[in-house]
């Protein structure tokens, strides 16, 4: 996928809103760069397809602990 959906923006802000997650999301990003700039290159050494589905894993790791985070937040903060 080479595009951002509403899903991905959504996903993302939820992980924004983890404030002291900041190195992580910068880390994401470029997890994220690097991803949309496989395509770009010609890899001798690596098959392009398996690289970028590692990416696609460790991103949805990272995303996941986004969402995580958050919620626990919102649960601490407001007691639920």
């Amino acid at each position: 996928m080479r595009f951002l959906t509403s899903f991905h923006v959504s996903l993302i802000c939820c992980g924004l809103l983890s404030f002291w997650q900041d190195f992580y999301f910068f880390l994401l990003l470029l997890l994220w760069h690097a991803k949309l700039s496989i395509g770009a290159f010609c890899f001798d050494f690596f098959d392009g397809q398996c690289l970028e589905l590692v990416l696609d894993i460790i991103i949805f790791v990272f995303l996941l602990s986004f969402l995580v985070s958050g919620y626990m937040i919102y649960v601490k903060f407001l007691k639920i």
